[in-house]
């Protein structure tokens, strides 16, 4: 396949660009980077470009599959209001000129685009699926809008899109685990708030099969949750993180402490859902690490 990925120098991209290089698909990434660590100069093409003029950028190119995964980081301290601003309107912008785009296209195509479980807000107690409807808070407006800026897209005969709404990524190479796990690493662990609060997570493994499973699987389309069917609390991953590392787990952080320090930022550490991809399994998809014991034994086991 011939495959543009949007923003492919972030995590989730590096490693879903080397997955379809490896099956001997070719993958162009657009990036505002000169080059990105962890890959192969001869085996992708790095597109530059400046997040504007996208058109302009792709002249002259035809893809049979785009990936949008652009988006300035919501890991970043502080949620300033200008941070905000830039964290949604990266999104935004950059998938209204995807639209843009591919209406000036008339050969079938494939759309992925990146989002995620905040989209249903904070839902503390029962696990839930894609019917679930959107939530409220800051996630939830980023995932909501994301999501909307592509509805043009969805209207057209020649796309078929799919929307991945994924957990937390666990991977030692990088996303959000060597944050979560570095207090218990350094004997500080311990649950967050009252740690009732779900975290849907996902390996990274998984992952990238979830977007492989929606690239090649023609009848899938629209919304998918892309995290393991087996969601924990955040009391639970950290204590199934202090075995995993051999670390006791034993001073529990108030909330109330995460808000001081972080302001609106700690609903990041403090909210959650039990997020269930239900759509992944009715399509047959077999996760490789459905349950947190196997992906942390994968991941901490090695060491």
């Amino acid at each position: 396949m011939n495959i543009l990925i949007i923003g492919g120098s972030g995590f989730i991209g590096r490693h879903l660009s080397k997955a379809l290089l490896a099956r001997k698909d070719r993958v162009a990434i657009l990036s505002r980077a000169k080059r990105i660590s962890d890959q192969a100069q001869a085996n992708y093409e790095l597109i530059q470009w400046n997040g504007h003029d996208l058109e302009k950028a792709l002249a002259g190119r035809d893809f049979d599959t785009v990936i949008n995964l652009a988006g300035e980081t919501i890991g970043k301290w502080p949620w300033s209001s200008a941070h905000k601003a830039k964290v949604l309107s990266s999104r935004t912008q950059t998938t209204a000129q995807v639209a843009r785009y591919l209406a000036t296209r008339s050969q079938p195509c494939i759309y992925l685009q990146s989002s995620g479980v905040g989209y249903y807000g904070n839902v503390p107690t029962n696990a839930m699926d894609e019917t679930q409807p959107q939530g409220s808070g800051f996630l939830a407006k980023v995932a909501v809008d994301w999501e909307q800026a592509a509805k043009p897209i969805t209207q057209m005969d020649h796309v078929r899109a799919c929307f991945m709404r994924t957990g937390i990524v666990l991977s030692e190479r990088g996303g959000a685990l060597p944050m979560i796990a570095l207090p218990v690493i350094l004997f500080a662990g311990g649950r967050l708030g009252n740690g009732k609060q779900g975290m849907p997570w996902i390996h990274l493994e998984d992952a990238i099969g979830g977007f492989l499973h929606c690239l090649d699987n023609t009848n899938t389309e629209g919304v998918y949750n892309l995290c393991s069917p087996n969601p924990v609390s955040n009391a639970e991953i950290m204590n199934k993180l202090g075995g995993a590392t051999k670390r006791p787990i034993w001073l529990p952080v108030p909330a109330f402490a995460l808000q001081l320090m972080l302001g609106e930022m700690s609903s990041l550490l403090l909210e959650g859902q039990y997020a269930l991809p239900k759509r992944l399994l009715a399509d047959g998809y077999t996760f490789k690490f459905p349950r947190l014991e196997e992906a942390l034994e994968n991941i901490y086991g090695k060491n």
